[in-house]
C-alpha cells in the first residue's frame, strides 16, 4: 500500500515559549504564515521504519518519533522539501506532518492524530515549538495559546500576496538557542510584548514593524541578515525569520533578488493546508509553486 502527502512550510515572525508537563498544551504562541513551498511525503509498506530526505537515507529524528507515536513502524519514508531545513521554514516540522498524514492515511487513522503525533516529535526532539499548529491554521495566524487545536487557540488572519525568501548565513538549532536560560527569558519576555502589540493592530505593516523588533531586541539578528534587511529598506518590508539566518521580504521582488543574489525563493501564502495529494502524484515529481 502507499500515499503520499503534501504540507506547507511555515515561517515564524515573532515567538513566546512556553513548556508544561503536557506536550499538546506546550510549544510557543506566535505570529506567523504558511507557504506555498513545503513538503511531500511518500510511504509504502515496508519491513522497518526507513526513512529518506532528498534522495538520501536519514536519521531524520522528528519523523521517526512522530511515526513511533503513532505506532507506524515498518514503513519506507520518502520525503523532499522545497527550501533548506534549520533556517525557519519549517522544512522538518513539513516533513513531518506529511509523513505521518500519509501514514494515518494507510492506517485509517485521523489527521488530527497525524498533527498531534508531529507536534510531540518536534517538542521533544526539538524542532519548532509551534510550526504544527501555524499549519494546521493555514494561512497567516497569530498562535494566541500554544500547542495544537484543539489545545492551543489559533486565529487565522486576512493576509495574502507573496513573500521573498533568503538564506544568508548557517542553519540555526531552536534547542541551542533555547538552552541559553538569559536568551531564552528575553525572547519570552519580548514575545509577549511584541505579540500583545500586533494584536491591537494585525496586518503586514504591524507584522514586519513587530518581528523587527522581536530579532533585535532579543539579540537574535545576526550582523550579515541586519545587513540585508537594511539594503532592502528602499524596495519594501523584510525581516528574520525564526529561527534562521534567513529572511522573508514583501515589496518589489526584482529589486530584492537584485540585491540578494540567487539563494532566493518566491511563493505565495499557501491557503489550502496540508492534506493527502491526488494519486499518482509522487515526491519525486518537482511541482512549481512558485508564483513569481
Amino acid at each position: 500500500m502507499r500515499a503520499t502527502a503534501f504540507c506547507p512550510g511555515h515561517v515564524t515572525c515573532v515567538f513566546q515559549p512556553h513548556r508544561v508537563d503536557e506536550p499538546l498544551r506546550s510549544g510557543s504562541r506566535g505570529i506567523g504564515f504558511c507557504l506555498e513551498l513545503g513538503a511531500r511525503a511518500e510511504v509504502v509498506d515496508h519491513d522497518r521504519l526507513e526513512v529518506h530526505v532528498n534522495g538520501v537515507a536519514e536519521d531524520a529524528a522528528v519523523t521517526r518519533e512522530a511515526l513511533g507515536i503513532m505506532g507506524a513502524d515498518g514503513l519506507l519514508v520518502r520525503i523532499e522539501t522545497d527550501l533548506p531545513v534549520s533556517q525557519g521554514f519549517a522544512m522538518s516540522a513539513a516533513g513531518t506532518v506529511s509523513a505521518c498524514l500519509a501514514a494515518a492515511s494507510l492506517q485509517g487513522s485521523t489527521s488530527e492524530a497525524a498533527f498531534h503525533a508531529a507536534h510531540v516529535a518536534e517538542l521533544t526532539r526539538g524542532g519548532g515549538m509551534g510550526d504544527v499548529a501555524g499549519i494546521m491554521a493555514g494561512g497567516a495566524s497569530v498562535r494566541r495559546s500554544p500547542g495544537p487545536p484543539p489545545y492551543g487557540e489559533v486565529e487565522r488572519l486576512d493576509l495574502h500576496g507573496d513573500v521573498l525568501l533568503a538564506v544568508l548565513g548557517p542553519p540555526i538549532r531552536t534547542t541551542d538557542i533555547l538552552s541559553d536560560d538569559v536568551m531564552r527569558r528575553r525572547i519570552e519576555s519580548m514575545g509577549s510584548e511584541c505579540i500583545g502589540s500586533f494584536l491591537k493592530e494585525p496586518g503586514w505593516g504591524s507584522l514586519f514593524t513587530h518581528s523587527r523588533r522581536f530579532c533585535q531586541e532579543t539579540g537574535l539578528l545576526d550582523a550579515t541578515v541586519e545587513k540585508a534587511l537594511d539594503a532592502l529598506q528602499p524596495h519594501g518590508e523584510a525581516s528574520m525569520c525564526m529561527l534562521g539566518n534567513s529572511l522573508f521580504f514583501r515589496g518589489d521582488l526584482a529589486a530584492a533578488r537584485d540585491v540578494l543574489g540567487d539563494d532566493t525563493w518566491t511563493c505565495g501564502i499557501d491557503l489550502a493546508g496540508p492534506g493527502i495529494t491526488n494519486e499518482g502524484r509522487t515526491v519525486n515529481e518537482k511541482t512549481n509553486h512558485n508564483v513569481d
